[in-house]
């Protein structure tokens, strides 16, 4: 019989190799699952696996990407090191360096001018791409297509962890599947820009925005974080709840603590995952999976 299966899907842009983010990955979730639940050790008992598409962007510099990692390691220490989920709320975020809703204003002005594809063009380049680049967007759907098709068809509890634009190509590949699933799938998106207007746009030419075989669907967004400006994806895609092709779509907003280069990141990954939101949410799957 299969096992129950965790796929972490990770965001745009510029990444370390794939076994040192996959290894980040792992250790964020499993810290908040050790801190905050009883949950950890079920781990043990699912498989776990990152698909990998940063081999598609444009590398960094080697001398940047040995920086970029270190930061990375750091930024997670520095998260482990809070050890109390109460150590996550507003105050603790209010403290750190370099804290700024500029960028989340700026966002949801840019939406209401009707300047979101210029915003998202000059913040999240790697999103618009694959929005707009047919050849780019082709190539990247069909490595995540090859990779999902075998998980979706195990008869298995299966989970989705996705991060910013790892969200949206995890709900495309679900609402594009060319078959129903054998498993049920959970789908765990953070920092998603998916109640975008120009995002929904696309989506909605490109797919038949039902997606197979997803019975709950946790969104999970932080204060200032600007790539996920609008907050709620429940009333967006409401349509899914009301015509019975979805179970469960609930929104949650939290405080990331994250630092990049020593300055507050409101979108970072591991802020996300380290999260006793997350956690909360992780342990509660694998209790009922496993």
């Amino acid at each position: 019989m299969s096992r129950p299966t965790i796929l972490m899907l990770h965001g745009a842009g510029a990444k370390p190799a794939a076994v040192e983010l996959e290894a980040l990955w792992f250790d964020a979730l499993s810290a908040g699952l050790e801190r905050d639940t009883k949950h950890a050790k079920r781990l043990a008992d699912v498989n776990t696996s990152l698909f990998y598409y940063a081999d598609h962007s444009t590398p960094a510099e080697p001398a940047q990407a040995a920086l970029d990692l270190d930061d990375r390691h750091a930024c997670l220490a520095d998260l482990k090191s809070r050890r109390k989920a109460r150590e996550f709320r507003r105050r603790y975020y209010d403290e750190l360096p370099g804290k700024t809703p500029v960028g989340e204003f700026v966002a949801d002005v840019s939406s209401a001018l009707g300047l979101g594809k210029t915003f998202l063009r000059r913040r999240v380049p790697d999103l618009m791409r694959y929005l707009e680049d047919e050849t780019f967007a082709g190539s990247l759907r069909a490595s995540l297509e090859a990779w999902l098709t075998p998980h979706l068809q195990q008869q298995a509890p299966l989970l989705i962890v996705s991060h910013c634009m790892g969200a949206v190509l995890a709900f495309e590949a679900l609402c594009s599947a060319q078959q129903g699933p054998a498993c049920e799938v959970s789908l765990l998106t953070m920092g998603a820009p998916l109640a975008s207007n120009v995002v929904k746009s696309s989506l909605s030419a490109r797919s038949s925005v039902t997606p197979a075989g997803l019975t709950h669907w946790y969104n999970v967004a932080a204060e200032d974080d600007y790539v996920c400006h609008d907050k709620s994806v429940a009333d967006d895609y409401k349509v899914l709840l009301d015509d019975k092709r979805v179970a469960h779509i609930e929104d949650f907003t939290i405080y990331n603590l994250a630092l990049r280069f020593e300055k507050s990141n409101p979108h970072h990954a591991s802020g996300y995952l380290i999260h006793p939101r997350v956690a909360q949410l992780v342990g509660d799957w694998l209790k009922a999976a496993t």
